[in-house]
C-alpha cells in the first residue's frame, strides 16, 4: 500500500514539474544528474546513483532543493538504467545538439560546471 502511495505521489510531482513553464522545453542532461559520462555502463550508472541517493535522500539531507534533486537523480537513474530508454534518451541528446547547437552546448557546460562546483 505504501509502495502505491509513493508512486502516486511521484506521479503527480511528475504532473507539477512538467506543468512548470521554466522547465518546459528544455532537456535535462541525465548524464550531469547522476555525475557520469555518457559512455559509462550500467555498473557506473548504478554505482553513481546509489551515491548520489545517500547524499540527497530528503531523510538525510536537510537542503531546500534536496527532495528535487532526488527526484531528478531517481528520475536519470530509470531512463540510464534501462537499455531502450537509454537509447532513445540518446538519440533524443544527439538531435538537440545538432538542431540547437549553442543552446545545448550552453546547457550542458552550465551543468557540468555547477557539478564540478558543488
Amino acid at each position: 500500500m505504501a509502495r502505491f502511495a509513493q508512486s502516486r505521489l511521484l506521479q503527480r510531482h511528475a504532473r507539477q514539474r512538467a506543468a512548470d513553464p521554466a522547465r518546459r522545453g528544455r532537456m535535462k542532461d541525465y548524464y550531469a544528474v547522476l555525475g557520469v559520462a555518457s559512455d559509462t555502463s550500467l555498473e557506473g550508472v548504478k554505482q553513481a546513483y546509489r551515491k548520489k541517493t545517500l547524499q540527497l535522500h530528503p531523510d538525510r539531507n536537510t537542503a531546500a532543493d534536496a527532495a528535487d534533486r532526488f527526484r531528478d537523480v531517481q528520475e536519470a537513474y530509470e531512463t540510464l538504467s534501462d537499455e531502450g530508454k537509454r537509447h532513445d534518451y540518446d538519440e533524443n541528446r544527439r538531435r538537440n545538439l545538432l538542431e540547437k547547437p549553442l543552446e545545448t552546448a550552453r546547457e550542458i557546460w552550465k551543468n557540468y560546471l555547477e557539478g564540478i562546483l558543488q
